[in-house]
């Protein structure tokens, strides 16, 4: 082969390879974007049950303060439920109506 013949040879092989990588690209295109919101939807589910983890210590860790410790017990009581000793006095704010 001539020079120039090598080189239209090295040519066209670079342009078939460039083509055959173009294609492949092209075809997997919609594959990596499907993977990509996979990964983003596995990591919000992860983050979410990191949260209801978390929101599961702090009750399971509420209710055993409500079974073992009598002072929480009167303090929800109190809190929650409006409760008072007999003879205590209950008062009670509200927010400024707009």
């Amino acid at each position: 082969m001539t020079s120039f013949g090598t080189w239209i040879y090295r040519m066209v092989l670079t342009l078939v390879f460039v083509a055959f990588l173009l294609g492949a690209g092209l075809k997997y295109l919609p594959l990596l974007k499907s993977n990509q919101a996979r990964r983003a939807e596995l990591q919000r589910k992860v983050e979410f049950r990191d949260s209801l983890a978390a929101t599961n210590r702090m009750l399971e860790a509420r209710n055993q303060a409500l079974k073992n410790d009598p002072k929480t017990v009167e303090r929800t009581a109190r809190e929650v439920l409006g409760y008072a000793r007999p003879g205590e006095k209950v008062v009670r704010f509200e927010e400024p109506r707009k």
